[in-house]
């Protein structure tokens, strides 16, 4: 049971130390960058097009009119009979139970 403590707080540290050596390096990385200066991007003009030809547009087609749906005859339906419900027949009074008394 020691050793694994032993082995967990080990890696634990290898790792601790890790962490540690790769962000110092970082820092000083970091430093360089901010020393130097990022070289300046010219201005490009802004492109000339052509100017495109003139399309003709396409005729108008004549659409012939839809002479409409056909009518659909409205269909009744018949009514349906309320089903008589029988009464429901009075239940007997249930005695009521003497209620147990807690001490």
């Amino acid at each position: 049971m020691a050793k694994f403590f032993i082995l967990s707080i080990t890696i634990g540290l290898m790792f601790l130390i890790t962490l540690s050596s790769l962000s110092s390096n970082k820092l000083v990385e970091a430093r360089h960058l901010l020393e130097e200066t990022s070289p300046e991007v010219p201005k490009l003009s802004e492109p000339e097009f052509p100017d495109l030809p003139n399309i003709p547009g396409l005729p108008k087609v004549e659409v012939p009119q839809f002479p409409g749906f056909p009518s659909v005859p409205k269909f009744d339906f018949p009514s349906i009979p309320k089903p008589e419900i029988p009464d429901f027949p009075d239940l007997p009074d249930v005695p009521e139970l003497p209620k147990p008394t807690v001490p």
